[in-house]
């Protein structure tokens, strides 16, 4: 699951401080994604074993797999773990790991803790539509954004927008100045993830 975590607003400099979403592409214009695949809901420790459960059957795990398991409780920090052996129960996933060889792994806090899986090929596709003076939306680009291990990607929309903007010389002196209605506009971003052997078949909105 994608989610955006902060948009390329503006606060306004008002009594109400207000965001306001209009901003110019002379600028950053950045998406924040981030990506939680599963989310923990419970850990437990035996030994040099984590049992990490999340609450829904999945066969993505097996036997030597890799994720990336991403605590948030009092520091956010990032382990990548592999997968020593795998319990599904009718709608639950019960994945065993071995942190003997896991750097401060004393720290692992399954709190707010949730697991992204490695996927070969994995990125975010997010195309960017602007609306034409009639309301309908035309295609202007597709980019491709890869997530950190924390799950963490950044969308700037700003080149896509800025291409398709044009400004006239209207520089006469004796000449009324006028608005130039190419010059604002609306847009919307469409994202899904995509990686080796699947293709998100929805397009979430932003």
């Amino acid at each position: 699951m994608i989610y955006v975590i902060k948009k390329p607003q503006i606060q306004m400099s008002d009594q109400f401080a207000r965001m306001s979403k209009w901003a110019g592409v002379h600028q950053p214009m950045e998406f924040i994604i981030q990506r939680k695949d599963y989310q923990v809901s419970q850990g437990f420790v035996k030994g040099y074993f984590r049992i990490i459960n999340i609450p829904v059957r999945s066969n993505e795990f097996s036997e030597g797999s890799k994720f990336n398991l991403i605590t948030t409780s009092d520091k956010t920090r990032s382990y990548t773990l592999t997968v020593a052996s795998v319990f599904l129960t009718s709608n639950s996933t019960q994945i065993v790991v071995d942190v003997s060889d896991v750097f401060e792994a004393h720290k692992i806090n399954f709190n707010n803790a949730f697991i992204n899986v490695i996927r070969a090929g994995y990125y975010i596709e997010s195309q960017v539509y602007i609306s034409d003076l009639s309301g309908d939306l035309d295609l202007k680009g597709v980019l491709r954004t890869k997530t950190d291990a924390y799950g963490i990607g950044i969308v700037n929309v700003q080149k896509v927008l800025s291409s398709n903007l044009t400004l006239e010389n209207r520089f006469d002196y004796n000449a009324v100045n006028a608005p130039q209605l190419n010059q604002g506009g609306m847009y919307q971003v469409r994202y899904r993830e995509r990686y080796t052997g699947l293709t998100g078949s929805t397009y979430s909105r932003s």
